[in-house]
């Protein structure tokens, strides 16, 4: 008989509770990674933030916020390395964050 493979056999994820005001990088206070590494947050301008690790956002990676104070306007996995999100305004990003990539 065969078994169905587990999530955790399938894909990573990283669920976390991000905030940002100003010009400072976004922070995160991290609930799950399974990622293969902590990713690193940045602030690249006005209302633009990258979340980058190496090597761990492949195709078919999906991503979602909610309860986001403001509207995020765009989240686009640039490469494998990097999501870029951008958005009208700074202090754009204080919501939760829920990411799944494949193996």
């Amino acid at each position: 008989m065969q078994t169905q493979p587990r999530w955790e056999d399938t894909e990573r994820r990283y669920v976390a509770t991000v905030t940002q005001s100003s010009t400072s990088a976004p922070s995160a206070t991290i609930h799950k990674n399974t990622l293969k590494g902590i990713p690193v947050w940045a602030r690249t301008g006005q209302g633009t933030y990258t979340l980058t690790l190496s090597a761990a956002f492949l195709p078919g990676t999906q991503f979602s916020i909610v309860n986001a104070d403001q509207n995020v306007i765009g989240i686009t996995r640039t490469d494998e390395n990097t999501l870029t999100f951008t958005a009208g305004d700074d202090g754009v990003i204080n919501a939760s964050l829920d990411i799944k990539t494949p193996i």
